[in-house]
């Protein structure tokens, strides 16, 4: 499913403690205060003008140890490989996103369409506002789109920014405008992708620090080689 968003139907959205982390801005001050201010105004000139398109999809699975098989589509028979955490969380389990799909995965990706600037203005700050407003209305569109639990690629339970590639392979990013870099970066860098985890138990969590025996198990899930996976890894 493809669509598109509107900067309005998002600003109720947008995690303003995230952005002013951005800044370095502490929140529940009055330079926070301001920030905002300018930060709402400055969007509000293009409602109408700028959206974000979204796309979302689904597949049936299977599972292989930490990993996901997809069943159904063009893409049946990928696999998609995850790490689980090596240190037992405060309730004495490693988590692994795997442990919280069931027999489908839905995936998602949000991509904002590039803040034009009015020419007249040349100002490092309003560019920055744009850039890091952009990055908060990817989010929010990703929440807007799916409830729940979304860890994004790249984000600490998923650090492999190389599982980009599968859900370009699966998606197909370029019909919202997206192409992934040799990293596995997204662009326009205000874009997000993930998995939608609609377990009762779904959690936000980090893999942590990952041993050269797990990452070597990993490479070969991957079918990557060890240096290669390792140049993937946002750890």
């Amino acid at each position: 499913m493809l669509g598109k968003l509107d900067i309005q139907s998002l600003l109720h959205l947008i995690s303003w403690p995230h952005f002013f982390y951005t800044w370095n801005v502490r929140d529940n001050t009055p330079e926070a205060d301001n920030l905002k201010s300018e930060a709402v105004a400055f969007l509000e000139k293009y409602i109408g003008k700028c959206h974000v398109n979204y796309m979302l999809h689904t597949y049936d699975v299977i599972h292989e140890g930490d990993d996901i098989i997809i069943q159904s589509g063009d893409n049946a028979g990928l696999r998609i490989p995850f790490l689980r955490q090596q240190i037992p969380n405060s309730e004495g389990y490693c988590l692994c996103i795997s442990d919280f799909i069931g027999e489908q995965v839905s995936l998602f990706a949000t991509s904002v369409e590039p803040i034009m600037i009015d020419e007249n203005i040349d100002d490092v700050y309003y560019s920055l506002l744009a850039q890091t407003l952009s990055d908060r209305m990817a989010e929010a569109a990703a929440e807007k789109i799916a409830a729940g639990v979304r860890p994004a690629v790249g984000y600490p339970s998923i650090p492999d920014m190389s599982i980009n590639f599968i859900l370009d392979q699966l998606m197909d990013f370029s019909k919202i405008g997206v192409q992934l870099t040799d990293s596995g970066m997204m662009m326009p860098h205000a874009s997000v992708s993930g998995f939608i985890l609609d377990h009762p138990k779904a959690q936000y969590f980090s893999v942590g620090d990952i041993s050269e025996e797990q990452l070597l198990d990993y490479s070969q899930r991957r079918g990557y080689t060890y240096e290669q996976t390792k140049r993937f890894i946002h750890a």
